[in-house]
């Protein structure tokens, strides 16, 4: 999807990840005034494994 998303954009193109734990997340999501109703558990599911990192690597269009 996100190669799809770079690839039909008529201009340039960013893909910023920003680098935070999963507890880190779980933090700030708890912090928010109006947190969306889901729990750490759930939101675990979210993430992959690895950090997400550009889909083709650091290039500029």
């Amino acid at each position: 999807m996100l190669h799809q998303l770079i690839d039909d954009h008529p201009g340039p193109a960013a893909v910023f990840y920003l680098d935070v734990s999963f507890d880190e997340t779980v933090r700030r999501h708890l912090g928010r005034e109006e947190p969306i109703p889901v729990t750490p558990d759930e939101m675990r599911t979210w993430y992959p494994p690895r950090p997400a990192r550009h889909p083709r690597g650091n290039r500029h269009r």
